[in-house]
């Protein structure tokens, strides 16, 4: 069912990337060590949210590239896949502080991580499906 209405509802939006270039250019540009933890989180937690929030289909390592050659300076290829790695970690808590459980958000994330929303709606359909946590263990 999910598959299908992905089929129907697929669009991988180039633009979005170049919009959310700004946010992600705090990454690879010196400023990363100036920022503390909690600012690049709220940064990537926030265009994660947008992203999920409005169902934009995006491809992640695409996007990232995007942003990184409208940079200014070159960004090394360890730095692409830093930023990739570190979005990954957010919307895996972004997904997990919205109520699903870490067993479908890891699995989603394993399969369909590059597209933060079809993970999204992937590890809802996963709880959906089949319980886990708590429920699962019948500790409530």
């Amino acid at each position: 069912m999910l598959d299908a209405q992905v089929e129907k509802n697929v669009r991988l939006d180039l633009p979005a990337a170049i919009a959310v270039a700004p946010s992600w250019c705090i990454f690879w540009k010196g400023c990363l060590e100036q920022l503390t933890v909690y600012a690049r989180r709220c940064s990537a937690y926030g265009m994660l949210e947008a992203l999920v929030g409005n169902n934009v289909r995006l491809d992640l390592p695409a996007a990232v590239a995007a942003a990184a050659d409208l940079q200014a300076i070159p960004v090394a290829p360890e730095a692409r896949a830093a930023v990739a790695d570190f979005v990954t970690r957010r919307l895996e808590q972004l997904l997990v502080d919205g109520g699903c459980c870490v067993e479908a958000v890891r699995a989603a994330l394993a399969e369909r991580g590059a597209d933060p929303a079809l993970a999204a709606a992937t590890a809802r359909d996963l709880q959906a499906r089949f319980p886990c946590g708590p429920v699962l263990l019948g500790v409530m």
